[in-house]
């Protein structure tokens, strides 16, 4: 378990927040094409499915999944912002230029994931769908 600890910590040190940056503006056309194909999915679909699909564990593995994906994010944002706002202040973390103070090493590397795992969670959507649930707008 710790060299996988080791390992989570090496690769998260490593992460260049600056390459994300670059690919996300070079490929501004996934999320225009994530949300063209939700839209599909979640007005067309549905009149498609005959019965529902049996995905209640299959749902709950993917939500434990995001359950953790989210918790180990806010295990190393979190304690950067306290510290950043007991030392710095507020101003300065609202004011100050992110790239200074929270896309830098581990801290980065989450926020640029929290970023990324947008279009995945889109996925809750297609389990409703195929489950026959309704789908709210919020």
């Amino acid at each position: 378990m710790a060299a996988l600890l080791d390992a989570l910590h090496a690769w998260e040190d490593s992460y260049d927040t600056h390459e994300s940056i670059v690919w996300a503006k070079s490929h501004a056309d996934i999320p225009v094409f994530a949300i063209a194909l939700y839209l599909g999915f979640i007005f067309y679909v549905p009149g498609l499915i005959k019965k529902p699909w049996q995905l209640r564990h299959t749902w709950a593995y993917w939500n434990l999944l995001l359950s953790v994906f989210s918790i180990i994010g806010v295990t190393r944002t979190v304690p950067h912002l306290i510290h950043t706002l007991q030392t710095k202040g507020f101003a300065y973390t609202v004011c100050t230029e992110p790239e200074s103070w929270y896309l830098r090493d581990r801290v980065g590397t989450w926020v640029s994931l929290f970023i990324f795992s947008k279009i995945p969670e889109l996925i809750d959507t297609v389990f409703l769908v195929l489950q026959k649930k309704p789908v709210i707008f919020l």
